[in-house]
């Protein structure tokens, strides 16, 4: 072997080699890890961090480590498919880029034609790179129905931080003197595990609560393992505590805090007499988690993925803890995070909001909305939850025609209802890097370029902007999500100028107020723009908040003005539970926990992170395992009113007892599928996920 052909198999960059070094972003998820991509004869043949980015700083976990065989996976989609055989059979034939989209635009047109435009819904997943583009062309085509995976994702604590404070905040816990960690689980993320171990050697104090006993209780200083869904009634007797023992900041509250009274009177129910029987958690244990939190202010916290019938009131209830406590706006408390571009902040203002704003149908109102009316009012799109009660049932109205842009039809709770909601339809198309099982039931499959194949638009903390470029040509006929939607805007000859100008004109546009158009952002590193505004203490408070009273809102002054909705102003705990199942279904199922080797159910046929996860399971405390007979590794299946599904028994006392988990979207395990759909915020419409009522058998010997 020669010098130079040792230099290749080591995968050293260089003349020689022919293996060059192109900084790209990370495939597999929302955080935009930079990666140095080594490429040789246009083909990746190795990833490793790259440590010039803002994201990541050179740190690849291992969903990015797997991030080459992800792209270059065998079921990837590479041409234009139309099916040929049932739906759900996978047969398809090759067609061009040309017969697609005269496809999609003249079934969509037809159903527009015949039922009007809101029978069209157009989908995105995630992540959420390209969704202005989805929107905008949604409502260019003049459908209401824009739709999101975000209607059971993270939206529910989003629109918690709009409605107490006008917009997203995060935690300052490298300054906090103490950190509320709901449902925190760092282990997942080693920089995140290197900054909570670096909060605690400085003296910082940490108070875990969670259903389950993850790492990160082995680390806190206290731990409150709640029934799961009962998170609301403990942080209502928290603030109690706190508002009954004084251990409140009461000048910070008369100036910047609307509705305290009134959630004082909510909080003031939940006390010794009750959170035991409520939560599982003893008083005195909640108790010394608020001497805890009053010795050692300011107070960061982070907000919980509470997938349960109180979760958007928990999170309200979570933000009311840092505002009586004068926590937020300060340093080490909570800082504002409001978002530059989708869910992503960078501390300056885009104009993605009104680009998409300007063309939004006002009538009639998106699915779902005329049920959880307070996530039209915030979200201004469709609750796509409820996407087969209007294929299925035509409530409010029929859906006959769905362009989705990656759907999973395994996040709907009752999964196989949202799947026979996708047979019903006269069209489907979708978009997607991969043969999914939802795609092998679209009429119409397009093949989407991944994050190194094109060029997309990522913020960063401190102000930075990318654009990078392409490091490798698209794999066979692929393409960027956003590229298709201006080319099916142009071909279907819509009013919106705008998005038929193309791909980049489009971002300018949405640019247009700042001081950069994208070319100034579309080196090979990310750029500080200089229209950052770092965050100063007391800046958002002083100058009013975008919130109706311009302060502070415990109590919510929206839902104030909206009595016809029926829901509470301020928090307030209601049943997580439907009591009457108890008998029938005795344990609590979790289903959600997530599995650090995936993101969601991406990577979950990769070999790699296949054999790492191992076969999924469902995990059951010992006492009630050894109740039912089941000992550890037994075949078991798990029942709701909804459906059962089987697999391994995993006993460990990460679980509480009554309550069992499972990790979610995995095919050999789909948990959605026996979550009632009927069980739902009524805020949000979000599911409850993560309680619902289950019983458990051991299976029938193979």
């Amino acid at each position: 072997m020669t010098e130079t052909e040792k230099r290749i198999a080591a995968k050293i960059p260089g003349e020689d080699t022919g293996i060059e070094i192109k900084k790209s972003v990370c495939p597999v998820c929302d955080r935009a890890c930079g990666i140095n991509a080594y490429v040789k004869d246009g083909k990746i043949i190795k990833i490793e961090g790259c440590e010039t980015s803002p994201g990541g700083k050179g740190f690849l976990c291992p969903r990015g480590i797997s991030a080459r065989g992800y792209i270059y996976k065998k079921d990837r989609v590479l041409y234009p498919l139309k099916r040929v055989g049932e739906r759900g059979e996978g047969r398809f034939e090759r067609i061009s880029w040309d017969e697609a989209y005269r496809t999609i635009a003249e079934k969509l047109g037809a159903v527009k034609a015949q039922y009007g435009p809101q029978a069209v819904t157009v989908y995105s997943g995630h992540t959420k790179w390209y969704r202005t583009f989805v929107q905008r062309f949604a409502y260019s085509f003049g459908t209401p129905n824009y739709a999101t995976e975000s209607s059971c994702c993270f939206t529910h604590g989003y629109m918690a931080g709009k409605s107490v404070l006008g917009f997203n905040v995060g935690p300052d816990m490298k300054n906090a003197g103490v950190f509320l960690g709901w449902s925190y689980c760092p282990h997942r993320d080693p920089r995140d595990l290197k900054a909570v171990l670096s909060f605690k050697k400085n003296g910082g104090k940490l108070i875990v609560v969670d259903c389950r006993r993850t790492q990160a209780a082995e680390i806190a200083d206290i731990f409150l393992q709640p029934i799961p869904g009962t998170d609301l009634a403990i942080i209502l007797c928290m603030a109690n505590i706190l508002i009954e023992n004084g251990w409140i900041d009461k000048e910070y509250i008369d100036k910047y805090v609307y509705g305290f009274d009134k959630f004082r009177a909510a909080a003031a129910k939940y006390g010794k007499d009750n959170i035991e029987a409520l939560s599982g958690v003893k008083y005195e244990d909640i108790y010394k988690a608020c001497e805890l939190i009053h010795g050692h202010l300011p107070m960061a916290i982070n907000k919980f993925n509470g997938h349960h019938v109180n979760g958007f009131n928990a999170n309200r209830a979570l933000y009311a803890l840092s505002a009586i406590t004068g926590c937020y706006d300060v340093k080490g408390g909570q800082s504002p995070k409001p978002f530059a571009f989708q869910h992503m902040g960078g501390g300056f203002k885009t104009l993605d909001r009104e680009f998409c704003e300007a063309k939004r149908p006002l009538s009639p109102l998106p699915i779902g909305c005329d049920k959880f009316p307070l996530w039209n009012w915030y979200e201004h799109e469709a609750q796509a939850i409820s996407i087969p009660d209007s294929v299925l049932n035509g409530e409010p109205y029929p859906t006959k025609a769905i362009m989705a842009f990656g759907l999973n039809y395994r996040m709907w709770p009752d999964s196989q209802r949202m799947k026979e909601a996708l047979n019903k339809l006269d069209f489907f198309a979708d978009m997607d890097l991969f043969l999914t099982d939802t795609a092998k039931m679209a009429d119409i499959v397009l093949p989407a370029a991944s994050t190194v194949e094109r060029s997309d638009l990522k913020f960063y903390p401190g102000g930075y902007m990318w654009y990078p470029a392409p490091v490798i040509e698209p794999l066979g006929e692929s393409r960027p999500d956003e590229q298709v939607v201006c080319d099916l805007a142009e071909i279907m000859d819509l009013d919106d100028p705008v998005l038929r100008s193309g791909v980049v004109a489009t971002y300018d546009h949405i640019l247009r107020d700042l001081s950069f158009k994208i070319k100034d952002v579309s080196g090979p590193d990310p750029v500080k723009v200089a229209d950052f505004k770092p965050w100063q203490p007391m800046q958002a408070l002083t100058a009013g908040l975008p919130t109706p009273t311009r302060k502070i809102e415990l109590s919510c002054s929206v839902i104030e003005d909206h009595p016809e909705w029926g829901l509470c102003s301020v928090p307030d705990y209601m049943p997580a539970f439907d009591e009457k199942e108890a008998a029938e279904y005795p344990l609590v199922l979790v289903a959600g926990a997530r599995n650090k080797n995936r993101f969601h159910s991406r990577l979950t046929n990769h070999p790699w992170e296949r054999a790492a996860a191992g076969e999924i399971d469902i995990q059951i405390h010992p006492d009630d395992a050894a109740e039912l007979g089941i000992k550890d590794g037994d075949r078991v299946v798990v029942e709701t009113r909804t459906g059962s599904i089987e697999l391994k028994a995993s006993v460990t006392e990460v679980s509480r007892r009554g309550s069992v988990n499972i990790y979610h979207d995995d095919p050999s395990a789909p948990a959605n599928d026996i979550i009632p759909s009927d069980r739902r915020d009524p805020y949000t419409g979000f599911p409850a996920f993560k309680s619902s009522r289950c019983r458990i058998r051991k299976a029938a010997s193979r």
